[in-house]
């Protein structure tokens, strides 16, 4: 009996050795795996926070996101939650809480806070025999939001000017250069088309996304003050039409003063817009915007203004030129001869195009 139970004696101290021996091995295989994962996202190139759910003290994150977003090693979820606004922050944490807690993965799109910038934020559980942990990245969309944004704020301002043509209480259509029309506002379908055929009408050029179109409206024959007073209410409304075209445009009467232009115009050559109120020349505006440097130089430039006013006042038919800034900038000019000698001109940068 007491050989029997120094055997069994020898043989439990056996097994615990064995035991002991290979929970120091998995001990240091699990370190030795965790290292090799903290390399891997460390030195992953995009914006990477780590989570282990066996060891949640495991947190590790990837060189990228801690320059993508300036912050101090080590790496803490709050950390994260703060470069947001409190109310993303809290859409961002029950994302990452649910994700934790239900396995639920997630994918976000939101701006930080005091910024322009956008991060889609994806997050996700990853598994391996020794690891079970949560992955969130962290994407920069910047580029993609602002041009969303813009796509949007372009349709708004679309239907802003749709329904201001809508609200004329006279008909008009849009056509393309190929003479189609995509465009006729509610008095054209208010109007029998016996009534369409005793107006008199009037087109008005202008250009939008590189192509040219025809903005055509229609008005009874009046007696001549009526004639008066509704040319004088055309020409308000063509100066509004003109301020609001999201182009760089202007326009001329007959005798070179500048009756309205769009603000587009006003960014582009960086005019005050109280001194174009004030119905400037065309040599006024040369003046101005070689003082302001814009133009490169010209050895006689009263004589290049000259042959510029000569070109306008003589303009039959459409004409095009380019103008070579210094600042790098080509501009394409286009004039266009329009109604009673006055002229429309059409500005727009052709810098990225010619590269």
């Amino acid at each position: 009996m007491l050989t029997f139970g120094l055997v069994a004696a020898v043989g439990v101290l056996i097994g615990i050795l064995i035991g002991w021996t290979f929970s120091i091995r998995t001990r240091r295989r699990l370190k030795h795996s965790f290292r090799f994962l903290q390399t891997l996202v460390t030195q992953t190139p995009c914006a990477l926070f780590y989570q282990d759910l066996y060891d949640k003290k495991q947190i590790f994150a990837s060189h990228s996101l801690y320059l993508t977003f300036n912050l101090k090693q080590p790496a803490q979820w709050t950390q994260i939650l703060n470069l947001f606004s409190p109310e993303n922050a809290d859409i961002l944490n029950t994302a990452y809480q649910n994700l934790t807690q239900k396995g639920e993965p997630f994918s976000l799109f939101i701006p930080l806070a005091h910024s322009s910038m956008h991060f889609l934020i994806a997050g996700r559980i990853v598994q391996s025999p020794h690891h079970h942990g949560i992955v969130v990245t962290f994407q920069d969309v910047s580029e993609l939001a602002q041009k969303l944004q813009l796509t949007s704020l372009m349709e708004n301002h679309k239907n802003i000017l749709a329904n201001a043509l809508d609200a004329l209480n006279f008909p008009l259509f849009i056509r393309d250069s190929k003479g189609l029309s995509f465009f006729a506002n509610n008095a054209v379908n208010q109007e029998k088309a016996s009534a369409l055929n005793e107006l008199s009408w009037l087109s008005l050029p202008f250009q939008s996304d590189s192509n040219f179109y025809t903005l055509t409206y229609g008005q009874e024959t009046k007696t001549e003050e009526e004639l008066q007073l509704i040319l004088s209410n055309m020409l308000k409304a063509q100066r509004r039409l003109c301020e609001c075209l999201p182009c760089a445009t202007c326009l001329f009467n007959a005798s070179g003063q500048l009756l309205a232009c769009s603000d587009s115009f006003a960014k582009l050559w960086g005019l005050d817009k109280k001194w174009l109120q004030s119905e400037p020349s065309y040599e006024d505006y040369w003046d101005v915007v070689q003082d302001k440097g814009l133009l490169s130089r010209v050895a006689d430039f009263a004589n290049y203004k000259k042959q510029q006013r000569e070109d306008f006042a003589r303009l039959s038919a459409i004409h095009e030129v380019f103008l070579y800034l210094p600042d790098g900038r080509i501009i394409r000019r286009t004039l266009i001869p329009y109604v009673q000698g006055s002229v429309i001109l059409l500005d727009e940068d052709q810098t990225t195009e010619k590269k």
